[in-house]
């Protein structure tokens, strides 16, 4: 009996321990979040490209009221000399109808936030393992879903383009 009492006891300590671990990460990832939405927040009052740089692509451009005008905002930090970390956010935003955020920290994805009309989640990730999802309350009633899966592979892409547009691949 003793011995199950000391498993159960070693068990729960373990899983009360992740839980600690993971709640800090979490909080961490929400610092740098915050930090860089208040430099591009900076940046947009100023007027000023200081410390983050944002390259603009624009789909569809000239038909800015159609469903398929989609806006990339890379903003990257130009003091890093290693292109590959200085990418800090990606915004993606489609006429009010689909909004994205990649958040990324020394190189790797950290966070991820879409929007669209009905649905919110938010991925967060450390090491490039999921460690936390939060899924809206209508999920599958909105524009569509998404799966941490799919986010790793789209923030891979949105990394290479940012790396073959606007830097070197440093390898």
């Amino acid at each position: 009996m003793k011995r199950k009492q000391i498993i159960a006891v070693a068990l729960l300590s373990l899983a009360t321990g992740m839980s600690a671990q993971q709640k800090a990460d979490i909080q961490q990832i929400r610092k740098w979040y915050n930090e860089t939405k208040n430099k591009i927040a900076n940046n947009q009052k100023q007027r000023a490209q200081i410390p983050l740089i944002c390259t603009v692509l624009e789909n569809n451009a000239y038909n800015a009221q159609g469903a398929y005008h989609m806006k990339q905002q890379f903003w990257h930090n130009f003091e890093d000399t290693d292109t590959r970390k200085g990418l800090e956010m990606v915004i993606l935003n489609s006429n009010q109808n689909f909004y994205a955020e990649y958040l990324y920290h020394k190189g790797k994805l950290v966070f991820a936030f879409f929007k669209d009309y009905l649905n919110e989640f938010r991925f967060y990730f450390k090491n490039g393992v999921l460690i936390k999802e939060v899924k809206g309350n209508k999920v599958g009633e909105g524009m569509f879903t998404i799966t941490s899966k799919e986010v790793k592979r789209k923030a891979s892409i949105y990394m290479q383009q940012y790396l073959s547009d606007f830097g070197t691949t440093n390898d």
